[in-house]
């Protein structure tokens, strides 16, 4: 028997291909996955889309939350826990605010106790700026450690375990809360307010040292008036003892009179137009800082009607003046001054705005206000410069009247107005002291304590705020755990993956089923139970073996339909699904456990149980297992066919499938390698694919044993099953390359064990069709 054996025995590179198969079995180069090319005998239609674009990331976002949903749901507990834990053991967390009211400017006068309030130009920003100064002022750490040298030693004690402070502002108000949140009640409210008194001492300490510096300067400047004062009261008593002079006479007292009331006015009419155009300047730079809107000219010439109103304001001022040395105010010829004046002020304010209404164009409220105020303070200006020009004038005449007085009376008019001069100004500087040494007693500060902060009742809530920080957190940590985990795990769980490493199509997606479900499939294929697991494994199968079927190994086999086995041609709408070009395949895995037998027996049945007249082959030689899904002894099979000890047909062995006959491996005595690897194997195999219209055959998995690819050179295709539980991607890439390099391109994949989180979707598209029946 050995003798025969080794006699019909011949090596692998020498075995002739029994057909044409290099349009199938092609070398890899030419499948491209990213065009979705398949092998170019397969009669399935090549599609240009680009299958990464139907896994979109939003399903293969879901896809991952399937397969790592124990992760992802173990780690967003375990954070709830742990943050649960923490709210346990830390103790209560108690929250106090105090509110203090920021004043516009710092150490402005008022009336007593915290008062500051005081005016401020808002558009130029001021009161922003003056907010945030005082703003980061209380958040210093001076601040920080004066306030905490006010409180007892006991609660800075209880404050160095845990205490938190937020000074912000209120909104667009100028209130700033300081919030001290604490696990010690007393010390969280205790710190609030001393946070306000230290800022309301520090800023009533500098306030009051500037006007320290203030009331020394007008002191000094109140004691240089009072010695001139002194000397020039010695110097009008002396000039009157030696000139034997008591007083002037009544005319030129009055002389003196008008010019000292003349001077005064001159000298309080410079200030307030010294004032009135210090702000006229102020406000004509500030127009043009606003966005958006023309931009105001550098100077503004006046109109001859402007002039003219002007000079008669002036004469009329100066006719004023003259007639008050005569009436009193409310004599009816000053009154009906004074309404002349008025119009031409009206008049004068008219052609005021008709002379600023060009600068502008389509100006918003902000800034109508503001061209009005310069247009008021325009006017005044004019009013003040008509007013100088009739004092100037007023002046003049009385210096003429002065001028002829005697010498002595003259000399006399000047020293008494000199006199009065300094009277004047030695009261103003007294009036300055009293207020400035008022204002230092007051103790004015730039902030006052509102809202003081009162003790809290009870603990502040962080359960809701807690709870769903911890549940981001723990949603996020859980996703980037998982997609690390995805990441790091060499699994292929789905039909994008098995593409991807396979470089091949897939076939069919076959759902993971349980033991009974394939025993009760495979003893009762032939009756329907109705049963939803095998009715989809069922169709599954029957679709497997529709795609094999088209898989044509004549690449216009599509268009031009079937050959027979004379080379006939056949109409394709004629050809059965059993008179396909490609009557054997064999079915193989990278490595064991991933349902190749299975998928053989499986597939055999359904092609049985569509009319067809199948062998199952069992070329597992190594572990023969075929047989046993059938109930069928193994005393004779391949082995014993290719020994010589039994002929093909005494081999076959009938199953309870109808059309269904199996070939198990008989006893095995000789390598595997030399059964298979024999000129007799093939002359078995041939003749398999001559009684019958589809050969199955199982072989061992093609990354450990070599018996897989001897077979697929003797026959018409191969199909790869890769399991989404058990393969790994390194493994069926291995397996990819080894049989590239033998040049046997498999005609596509089984995607075995489909898990419910896998994205195979052809078993829910099956439920969901089934449901409606």
């Amino acid at each position: 028997m050995s003798e025969q054996f080794s006699q019909n025995s011949e090596p692998v590179n020498e075995a002739p291909l029994s057909r044409a198969r290099s349009n199938v079995m092609r070398p890899a180069d030419d499948f491209h996955l990213a065009g979705n090319r398949y092998s170019e005998g397969s009669s399935i239609l090549a599609r240009s889309g680009d299958d990464a674009g139907e896994d979109n990331s939003l399903r293969q976002f879901f896809a991952l939350l399937g397969r790592r949903w124990a992760l992802v749901l173990g780690t967003l507990v375990l954070v709830m826990g742990l943050t649960a834990v923490y709210m346990i053991l830390t103790p209560p967390v108690y929250e106090a605010t105090a509110t203090l009211q920021v004043h516009a400017t710092e150490g402005s006068s008022g009336g007593g106790g915290d008062k500051g309030e005081s005016t401020l130009v808002m558009a130029d920003g001021g009161m922003e700026r003056s907010l945030g100064t005082q703003l980061t002022i209380i958040q210093s750490e001076q601040v920080r450690q004066g306030a905490f040298s006010r409180l007892p030693s006991e609660t800075r004690q209880k404050l160095r375990s845990f205490f938190k402070t937020s000074i912000e502002p209120k909104g667009e108000t100028t209130l700033i809360d300081i919030t001290v949140t604490s696990h010690d009640r007393d010390a969280s409210y205790l710190l609030a307010n001393a946070y306000c008194d230290e800022y309301i001492q520090l800023s009533r300490a500098e306030n009051r040292g500037r006007l320290t510096t203030a009331l020394n300067y007008v002191s000094e400047q109140k004691n240089k008036a009072g010695q001139k004062l002194d000397a020039a009261r010695a110097q009008l008593q002396h000039f009157k003892e030696q000139n034997r002079l008591l007083d002037v006479s009544i005319a030129a007292s009055e002389v003196a009179t008008t010019a000292a009331k003349v001077r005064a006015d001159q000298d309080a009419l410079k200030v307030s137009q010294a004032e009135n155009q210090a702000q006229l300047r102020r406000t004509a730079q500030m127009i043009p800082q606003l966005k958006k809107f023309q931009v105001l000219p550098g100077s503004t010439q006046i109109r001859p009607e402007v002039g003219a109103i002007k000079s008669e304001i002036s004469k009329l001022e100066l006719e004023k003046l003259s007639r008050l040395q005569s009436y009193r105010p409310d004599r009816p010829e000053i009154v009906i001054i004074n309404d002349q004046l008025a119009d031409l002020k009206a008049k004068l304010n008219t052609e005021a705005k008709t002379e600023i209404s060009s600068w502008t164009n389509n100006l918003d409220p902000t800034r109508v206000g503001l061209e009005n105020s310069l247009v008021t303070m325009q006017v005044q200006d004019w009013a003040m410069q008509a007013r100088q020009a009739a004092l100037d004038q007023a002046a003049a005449q009385v210096d003429a009247k002065m001028a002829q007085m005697p010498a002595k009376e003259r000399q006399m008019n000047v020293m008494m107005l000199n006199l009065n001069a300094l009277e004047r100004s030695y009261s103003a500087l007294t009036s300055e002291q009293e207020s400035l040494r008022m204002t230092q007693e007051a103790r004015v500060a730039n902030a006052t304590k509102l809202f003081p902060a009162v003790r809290p009742n009870s603990p502040t809530s962080r359960l809701v705020r807690t709870l769903a920080s911890s549940l981001l957190v723990g949603l996020l940590l859980a996703l980037a755990l998982a997609a690390l985990v995805d990441w790091l795990d060499d699994g292929i769980y789905g039909e994008a993956e098995a593409k991807m490493i396979s470089h091949l199509p897939v076939l069919a997606q076959i759902p993971s089923v349980s033991k009974e479900a394939q025993k009760s499939f495979t003893s009762n294929a032939d009756v329907y139970t109705g049963d939803r697991q095998i009715s989809s494994m069922r169709e599954n199968f029957r679709m497997l073996r529709t795609m094999i079927a088209l898989s044509s190994t004549y690449p216009d086999a599509h268009q031009s339909g079937f050959h027979n086995g004379d080379g006939a041609l056949i109409s394709a709408n004629e050809t059965p699904l059993g008179a396909s070009a490609i009557r054997s395949v064999v079915i193989t895995s990278s490595l064991p456990n991933e349902g190749k037998s299975v998928s053989c027996v499986n597939l055999a049945i359904s092609a049985a149980l569509s009319g067809e007249q199948v062998i199952l082959v069992d070329c597992d030689l190594r572990h023969p297992n075929l047989h046993r899904f059938f109930d069928l002894p193994n005393d004779v099979g391949l082995a014993s066919v290719v020994s010589g000890a039994c002929t093909l047909e005494e081999a076959l062995q009938n199953t309870r499938i109808p059309n269904l006959r199996v070939l198990s491996t008989g006893p095995i005595k000789l390598d595997p390698i030399q059964i298979l690897n024999s000129s007799v194997a093939r002359a078995c195999f041939h003749e398999l694919e001559e009684i019958a219209d589809f050969v199955v055959i199982d072989t061992p998995p093609a990354l450990v044993f070599a018996e897989a690819q001897i077979i697929a050179a003797m026959t018409d295709a191969m199909l790869l099953v890769i399991s989404s539980q058990d393969a790994k991607k390194r493994e069926v890439a291995r397996t990819r390359d080894l049989l590239n390099q033998t040049g046997l391109v498999p005609l596509g994949v089984i995607l075995n064990k489909i898990t419910p989180g896998s994205d195979g979707a052809y078993s829910r598209y099956y439920d969901n069709y089934a449901s409606l029946s």
